[in-house]
């Protein structure tokens, strides 16, 4: 098994794909009132799924900090990553708990099953969702900023010296990964 620092890149798609499309199931939902509670059930799983493999990536994503020496440029793009990620999990916590709290209201409290009020609860979970999603792509434009403009790699433990390679400068790298910023050329746009 890879160590934590090298899963972030791996999982950190995921909870961006799953939590990007739960607004949309749950407007599907809404209007789709026949299947209504199947469609608002497969949303709390993806909800409940993406928030979990957030908490993932973050943790990760702490790990993979930690085997960085990042330029100060890297440093200021990678201390706001963190914080937004923080952020944005805690976010989607709270509107998992939320959810699954307007779903149950009709249920829990009988005078609270008026269509008009349960529509009005997704609503105003939806407006709050939106606000959720552009933290979240916020949050994963400055992973991607970090990693294609700021060259962030974190360091990889080969298995081997075999798996020691040179980068074009002909110094050696460890696992095909470089600390910090990667001075190369870029080609003028």
């Amino acid at each position: 098994m890879p160590p934590l620092s090298q899963v972030h890149p791996l999982v950190v798609h995921f909870p961006i794909a799953l939590l990007m499309v739960v607004p949309l199931l749950v407007i599907l939902g809404l209007v789709w009132r026949e299947y209504r509670a199947g469609i608002h059930i497969a949303a709390l799983a993806l909800l409940v799924i993406g928030t979990s493999m957030a908490v993932l990536a973050v943790i990760s994503g702490l790990s993979a900090a930690g085997s960085v020496q990042p330029t100060p440029e890297l440093q200021v793009a990678l201390e706001t990553h963190e914080r937004l990620a923080k952020r944005t999990t805690f976010f989607y916590a709270d509107l998992t708990l939320a959810f699954i709290l307007i779903q149950l209201a009709p249920v829990m409290w009988k005078s609270w099953n008026s269509q008009r009020r349960i529509l009005l609860l997704n609503l105003a979970w939806l407006l709050v969702s939106l606000g959720a999603n552009v933290l979240l792509a916020r949050t994963g434009h400055l992973g991607g900023r970090m990693v294609h403009e700021l060259a962030i790699h974190p360091h990889s433990h080969p298995a081997s010296p075999a798996m020691e390679e040179a980068d074009p400068s002909g110094q050696p790298r460890r696992g095909g990964h470089r600390l910090g910023r990667v001075d190369h050329e870029r080609p003028t746009r």
